[in-house]
């Protein structure tokens, strides 16, 4: 159902993530430099970042992008589920439920917290993670992109 991304599928994760940054979910235009820079250091170490491709019956059927960090807040590692992309015609089929069982079961005894971004108005992926216990934070994510 999904697997660890290997070089190979370099192709194949930029066309994923572009037709991610193509939809409603993401505010910023797809740019295949941020893509390979994402994806270089995905081959180079999991240390922050760990990709996987989500495959139905041997198709490409979306991908996943865990960020990782040590919060002083938890007081250990936070998983952030920066990137969960299913295409339209592989939703409803147990992928991203199965994904996220998986990251529970694979860093129960080292995460401390799973995060997640969901478009307000994704009724149905919001629904998926209160199924699985995801909880509505009580505080507003605010950010600021300054220039170098």
């Amino acid at each position: 159902m999904f697997r660890k991304m290997q070089p190979g599928d370099r192709e194949q994760y930029h066309v994923l993530a572009t037709e991610f940054y193509n939809t409603d979910a993401i505010l910023t235009a797809p740019d295949e430099a941020l893509f390979e820079a994402s994806f270089q250091e995905m081959m180079r170490r999991d240390t922050y970042l760990e990709g996987f491709i989500l495959e139905h019956e041997g198709e490409s059927a979306g991908y996943a992008i865990l960020a990782k960090y040590f919060s002083p807040e938890l007081g250990g590692l936070l998983l952030w589920v920066d990137e969960l992309y299913i295409r339209p015609a592989y939703r409803s089929l147990g992928l991203g439920s199965a994904f996220l069982s998986h990251v529970q079961e694979k860093y129960a005894d080292r995460a401390k917290r799973i995060r997640l971004e969901v478009d307000v108005d994704n009724e149905r992926a919001i629904s998926l993670y209160h199924d699985l216990g995801f909880e509505v934070l009580p505080y507003q994510q605010m950010t600021l992109d300054p220039s170098i």
